[in-house]
């Protein structure tokens, strides 16, 4: 068997059920069916046959590697400028998810509407195998921990020497290290959520 490629942004593919236009959908053993919140191939351009037509039928479908900006169904209210994640039957939303989808251009103010959204993101963070539209972005919360130590922080972390017994120094420094750890990863917590890469808990 050959193989074939498209180089422009939309392919024809085989299915078989009904699905509403600018649904996400997926390549399931050879046809196309809506896809959940999880990679997608991309949109259908126009609904699919209704139910009781002629099966499989041949339907266009905008690749998600295509240029510009792309129509989605939203799954209820979504605020322009918001980043939407994909979402059940096909649709996209704001909740944030580990399969990004990209930027609202428009607002939808009820499920079904059609809104305008800008695939991928700059403030994605590239991890392989995820993300359905562009780079994937840290979408899991991670809160901060709360430094109860009694330590003080500090750019250095002291040397600690091992032996059979330790002192009250000793003590000091492992918990000024302690302090000194969480404060850095409390750092890095903040600027990756300012940054729009994380989500808050």
């Amino acid at each position: 068997m050959v193989a074939e490629y498209v180089e422009g942004g939309y392919e024809t593919f085989d299915c078989n059920v009904a699905i509403p236009q600018y649904s996400r959908v997926k390549l399931v053993s050879g046809l196309i069916v809506e896809a959940g919140a999880e990679d997608a191939i991309g949109t259908v351009v126009a609904q699919t046959f209704a139910a009781g037509g002629i099966a499989p039928a041949s339907v266009t479908v905008r690749l998600r590697t295509a240029q510009g900006t792309a129509i989605f169904v939203a799954a209820g209210a979504i605020t322009a400028g918001a980043k939407v994640y994909a979402a059940a039957s096909g649709q996209i939303s704001a909740t944030a998810n580990a399969f990004p989808v990209g930027t609202a251009i428009d607002a939808a103010t009820v499920e079904g509407d059609w809104i305008q959204v800008l695939p991928g993101g700059s403030n994605d963070i590239g991890a392989a195998g995820a993300g359905a539209y562009g780079l994937v972005e840290l979408a899991a919360s991670v809160a901060e921990l709360t430094d109860s130590t009694g330590g003080t922080a500090g750019s250095t972390l002291a040397a600690i020497a091992a032996g059979a017994t330790y002192d009250q120094a000793d003590l000091v420094a492992v918990k000024n290290a302690i302090a000194s750890l969480n404060a850095s990863v409390s750092a890095i917590l903040t600027n990756l959520k300012a940054a729009g890469s994380m989500a808050s808990p």
